[in-house]
């Protein structure tokens, strides 16, 4: 079963002990949404190909892969920096974090069940932003910020310098 994410299927209700296959692309208003709720300058063409499936006894796996094209910002400049994001994503799902013996739930790929549900629009939002590069540069940007006056640093030989004179 193919379903595409919108927003009616967030969350996803999961139906226990049946595997499901998600694929298609965003649409532009989650992208713009999600472009905002994260502060890219744009995000578009975000395709994913994702399975969820019981792999334990109250424990779902998320996995697939996401494809994005993202522009931020340099964090030097300002400039449009393009990025693409193709990356695979593993994750799990337990309805009862506290009583869970079978899965080690301090992972920080396993997350509790919202109500019962994943919600696989907030799973694949999350993602990017995490895999995002955190500080884009454009070319040429320059390497190192300096914050603040510049203070000379003394050369701790310049009294020899002095008394040599």
């Amino acid at each position: 079963m193919t379903k595409e994410l919108s927003n009616e299927l967030d969350p996803l209700t999961i139906m226990p002990g049946r595997g499901m296959q998600f694929a298609g692309q965003l649409d532009a208003e989650s992208c713009a949404e999600m472009a905002q709720r994260f502060s890219f300058q744009e995000v578009m063409n975000v395709h994913y190909d994702l399975t969820v499936k019981l792999i334990s006894k109250q424990c779902w796996e998320l996995k697939g892969t996401i494809k994005a094209k993202l522009i931020q910002s340099c964090v030097a400049t300002a400039v449009p920096v393009k990025d693409m994001i193709d990356a695979p994503i593993v994750e799990r799902y337990v309805a009862d974090i506290e009583n869970n013996d079978e899965i080690d739930v301090s992972d920080a790929a396993v997350e509790p069940l919202i109500d019962g549900c994943i919600p696989l629009r907030e799973a694949v939002f999350q993602f990017i932003a995490v895999t995002a590069n955190p500080y884009p540069r454009s070319d040429g940007a320059p390497e190192v910020q300096e914050f603040g006056p510049k203070v000379e640093k003394e050369n701790p030989f310049s009294k020899l310098m002095q008394l040599k004179k």
